[in-house]
């Protein structure tokens, strides 16, 4: 009888840290990056934790003081030197930070130059000496110093227990947001409602400024193509754009130097010839970012859009989450009347912050009455709503959308706030009806306080609660109320019935017009922190320029229950952090939204949102293809 083999104990492998793409030891902390996902968790023991947290609640007052004197150290820099050199420098490095690292998913080099741009503003121009390059670098480096430390500072606010943690956590979040993230949509679709919003307004403009809104875009565009066929490479390269206007005028017939100056007027010119200069180059700064005027309406698009040096007081102490009206006026005068624009991105990001602030300041009156004012055809809030219903009509063209359908609910089955009507009488913003699906759709178009986007806590819950919180109990309303009576039905404008078809998979949609980051997400946080009823469920809450996105990207509406199926129970995942929307898509396209739980007791969960957002990004800005579901629902589901 042959012998049996000797049965071999199984040993079980430990695993190790190579099986992760990237590990980072914190000592207290570790960060792990597998695949696009990347975890955190602490290390350390409740003694520990304690012992740090003590160690940080003693260094934190320290570390205000090292930010304070930072701070002077740099106002004191930019003041000894002239200040159009001084913003250019900034501008130049961040410009060539960007350009060299395309794919790094960060703000830092933009929201530098904007804070070194409103401190400058913030006082006189009064030095004529010109920075040297390592004046230059060493305010860019305390710049960015400066807004590292401001992190921390407020990430560990709330080490002394002075306020619940949520609400620490939140508005830590939301300072967070302020402090690096800038961009709130793709700027084919912030160009696109911006175009629509404030066309109807255009007959305002001209009356005040004597420009059309579409200018102010046109203008913005029109100076960065001027500033970068300005630009050459270190080399001497001359950009493309320098070379294919060149060659046009070379085919066309009339070619000579003075037709090429007229058909080009926003080259620099020197010697009666194109000059061209490199962005790092300090003797250039001043012609370089000096604005030529293309023609007397951009001329005047760039004089209302101006500051002067000392325009900027409000800035204050220069702490940056202080109040900077470089937002809504990009543009720096200086003296014998020439101007200057040194972010483009700083008009781009802003185009309705800078209309809006146009039309308050011309006519507080006509901003309130015509532009605020729900009841006018014209105005934000119905122009938003029309909006959002006209993009789900995009995206599922099989349903059919009503807006403002009416419902009487007289004895509700929940206790909620937003269901206390005496009469029993309430409104939906879009109700979306189809064989597959119901869909409430509430649409908020208010805007975050300024002093909420600073973590101003008070004002932080009353603007997400109007925002999300509202939206979300109301869709909640309408949902219970059609599930609670099959012959439930709502009326339409036009006083038609109207009944659900399909009352068993049925969808509550919040859309925000106000861009509030992650918290949008963090819907488990809203709810602790009180924003959101504890008697409600969770709708999927977006904002318009995500929703924008998904417009154009899903390609059938069993596609989109698909995703919200797998969309909506992520919110009660208390690891994910700083959620994304649009990548959020991007994952439900590669992994069918799955998010990795093998590493066990992982504090956060982040995803790396450029990765995920690559295909969609090209999309959006080259024109690649569309992203295409890499599983489809239907394959699945076999």
């Amino acid at each position: 009888m042959p012998k049996s083999p000797i049965r071999k104990k199984k040993v079980k492998k430990k695993k190790s840290k190579k099986e992760y793409d990237d590990y980072f030891d914190g000592g207290y902390y570790e960060v792990i990056r597998k695949g696009k996902n990347v975890f955190t968790r602490l290390k350390m023991s409740k003694q520990e934790h304690a012992a740090w947290m003590l160690q940080i609640e003693e260094n934190r007052p320290k570390l205000y003081e090292e930010i304070k004197q930072d701070i002077e150290r740099v106002k004191n820099l930019i003041n000894s030197h002239d200040k159009i050199y001084i913003i250019a420098g900034i501008a130049s490095l961040a410009f060539e930070e960007m350009e060299n690292n395309p794919e790094k998913d960060e703000s830092d080099p933009e929201v530098s130059m904007e804070y070194c741009q409103s401190i400058a503003l913030a006082f006189d121009n009064e030095s004529t000496v010109i920075p040297t390059k390592e004046v230059l670098q060493k305010i860019y480096e305390l710049i960015k110093k400066i807004r590292n430390d401001f992190k921390y500072y407020y990430l560990f606010e709330n080490v002394n227990k002075q306020i619940p943690d949520v609400q620490a956590e939140i508005r830590a979040g939301m300072i967070s947001e302020s402090l690096y993230i800038r961009g709130e949509g793709y700027l084919k679709h912030i160009k696109e409602l911006f175009a629509e919003l404030f066309s109807s307004h255009d007959t305002f403009f001209q009356k005040h400024f004597g420009f059309n809104s579409g200018d102010i875009i046109k203008t913005i565009e029109d100076l960065e193509y001027s500033f970068r066929s300005r630009l050459t490479s270190k080399e001497g390269k001359p950009n493309p754009i320098f070379l294919n206007s060149f060659r046009k005028w070379q085919l066309s017939e009339n070619n000579t130097p003075q037709s090429f100056l007229q058909q080009n007027p926003g080259f620099a010119i020197e010697n009666g010839m194109p000059a061209l200069y490199y962005v790092l180059e300090i003797s250039s700064f001043e012609k370089l970012y000096r604005i030529r005027h293309l023609n007397e309406v951009q001329k005047k698009v760039v004089e209302v859009l101006s500051l002067k040096f000392g325009d900027n007081t409000e800035f204050g102490n220069c702490e940056i989450l202080n109040d900077s009206k470089i937002f809504s006026y990009p543009i720096v005068q200086g003296k014998d009347e020439n101007y200057y624009l040194f972010s483009m991105y700083l008009g781009a990001r802003n185009y309705i912050r800078i209309a809006m602030n146009l039309i308050r300041q011309a006519d507080l009156g006509y901003y309130n009455k015509s532009f605020l004012n729900n009841r006018v055809l014209i105005s934000k809030d119905n122009f938003i709503e029309r909006k959002v219903k006209t993009l789900f009509e995009k995206m599922l063209p099989g349903a059919k959308f009503y807006p403002n359908v009416k419902y009487n609910y007289p004895t509700p089955n929940v206790d909620i706030k937003c269901a206390k009507a005496l009469d029993g009488n309430y409104e939906l913003d879009i109700l979306g009806i189809s064989e597959n699906a119901t869909y409430f759709i509430e649409v908020k178009s208010g805007l975050l306080n300024e002093k909420a986007k600073r973590g101003a806590l008070l004002t932080l819950h009353s603007d997400l609660t109007k925002l999300i919180g509202d939206a979300i109990c109301q869709s909640y309303r309408a949902y219970r109320f059609a599930l609670d009576n099959e012959d439930s039905f709502f009326t339409s404008c036009d006083l038609v019935q109207i009944s659900p078809i399909n009352r068993k998979n049925v969808y509550r949609i919040s859309v925000s017009f106000s861009y509030m980051g992650g918290l949008i997400s963090s819907l488990d946080k809203l709810q602790q922190f009180g924003v959101i009823e504890n008697n409600v469920e969770f709708a999927w809450a977006v904002n318009i320029y995500d929703l924008m996105a998904f417009s154009e990207i899903i390609d059938s509406e069993q596609e989109f229950i698909d995703y919200l199926d797998r969309r909506i129970p992520l919110y009660q995942d208390k690891r994910l952090t700083n959620l994304d929307e649009t990548a959020l898509l991007g994952l439900f396209y590669e992994d069918d939204l799955n998010i990795h739980k093998d590493l066990k007791n992982t504090d956060t969960v982040s995803l790396n949102s450029r990765s995920y957002m690559k295909e969609i990004d090209a999309f959006f800005d080259k024109g690649g293809d569309k992203p295409k579901k890499k599983q489809s629902y239907m394959k699945r589901k076999i």
